[in-house]
């Protein structure tokens, strides 16, 4: 009687290597992105900052000409 020769079993998957790269890139792409909303935070909120103060205006004689000629 002839046995059928089986197929050694099929390995579907990621290796660990391939497992760790992509963790690091993922990591790597988190953490620029994390960067990036700090200082667009940072820049907002100094604008508001900035916004948010009042502003006032003095009439000074002399003081309404464009240039200064020396």
């Amino acid at each position: 009687m002839i046995l059928p020769i089986s197929k050694p079993p099929c390995r579907r998957g990621f290796t660990l290597v391939e497992l760790i790269v992509a963790m690091s890139l993922f990591t790597v792409i988190l953490l620029l992105t994390a960067q990036v909303s700090n200082a667009a935070l940072t820049i907002t909120r100094s604008t508001e900052a900035r916004l948010d103060t009042p502003v006032r205006f003095e009439k000074k004689i002399g003081n309404n000409a464009l240039f200064s000629n020396p």
